[in-house]
């Protein structure tokens, strides 16, 4: 739940400022057998990878470079804590990365 963050942090600011902002809904794509996938669906478009996403990915590498400062400080009993901003942030950067690559791969597929 840390990588989600970026994007709860938004939120809040835009709620604060009385800023008023679409619900976007997760899309439902109607998979009803193995063999569909949502990839082949008529109404999937290009994408491109958020400014949030690219923050996440620097909070990640940043916390990483606080695990290695706290390695050779010693400070051990940081590590853990460090590692789950890590593996949350990263994680979350890593699946939206690959979620654009591979629905612009297969949109480009798809047009061959």
């Amino acid at each position: 739940s840390m990588g989600f963050a970026i994007n709860n942090t938004k939120a809040v600011f835009e709620a604060l400022i009385n800023k008023k902002s679409e619900f976007v809904r997760t899309p439902k794509y109607g998979i009803e057998g193995d063999k569909d996938k949502w990839q082949d669906k008529k109404y999937v478009h290009k994408k491109v990878v958020k400014f949030s996403v690219v923050l996440e990915l620097i909070i990640a590498l940043y916390s990483l470079a606080c695990v290695v400062v706290s390695l050779v400080t010693l400070q051990i009993s940081a590590i853990p804590f460090q590692l789950m901003y890590t593996f949350g942030f990263g994680l979350v950067a890593y699946l939206s990365i690959k979620h654009v690559i591979d629905t612009n791969k297969k949109i480009a597929e798809n047009k061959a």
